[in-house]
């Protein structure tokens, strides 16, 4: 998808973070974000860490698993997992990481309670526990257009953002223990 040209281009995390020089691990949680394609995987990052405020805390990686403290894995609200994405989850869960699955486009798909709580069964089934998380990047975007608290709490991405904080404070309490 073009950029727009009255907005501002995508940016690219792993761009940003190279340009950072990988902040120090102490007291931050580096967070692998991976999925297929058009799962809403670049647009949830940008609504977790808009330009210009990331956080010190939770470092977004762009699809990898490679030294990171916890894994964001984003699904379509739309349709049940595949077994591909059953098979990563899977692999994920064996390293012990913290597995989030976030399931997005909430919004634009009545049934996604359903699609959750399939995937949920599947993943059940196959032994991968996860924390689940409903969100919506559009209904954020016009929450945060439109300064209403509610509809952002609505989005989702407020308890998603919650979450990725608390396991950056996990991370430093577990090194420094």
């Amino acid at each position: 998808r073009a950029p727009r040209p009255d907005t501002a281009p995508s940016y690219d995390l792993v761009e940003r973070l190279i340009r950072a020089r990988r902040p120090s691990r102490v007291g931050t949680a580096f967070v692998g974000v991976v999925g297929g394609t058009r799962q809403g995987r670049v647009a949830l990052a940008e609504a977790l860490q808009p330009p210009g405020t990331d956080s010190p805390e939770v470092v977004l990686l762009d699809d990898t698993l490679r030294d990171v403290d916890a894994v964001l894995f984003t699904a379509d609200g739309g349709s049940p997992l595949t077994g591909p994405e059953l098979d990563l989850m899977r692999a994920v869960a064996t390293d012990g990481l913290p597995l989030l699955l976030a399931l997005t486009g909430i919004d634009r798909h009545r049934q996604w309670h359903d699609v959750l709580t399939a995937d949920l069964a599947s993943l059940r089934d196959l032994g991968v526990g996860v924390e689940p998380f409903a969100v919506s990047t559009r209904l954020h975007s016009a929450a945060i257009a439109s300064d209403d608290s509610e509809l952002a709490i609505a989005s989702g991405v407020p308890a998603l953002v919650t979450r990725l904080h608390d396991l950056a404070g996990r991370e430093e309490k577990d090194r420094s223990a």
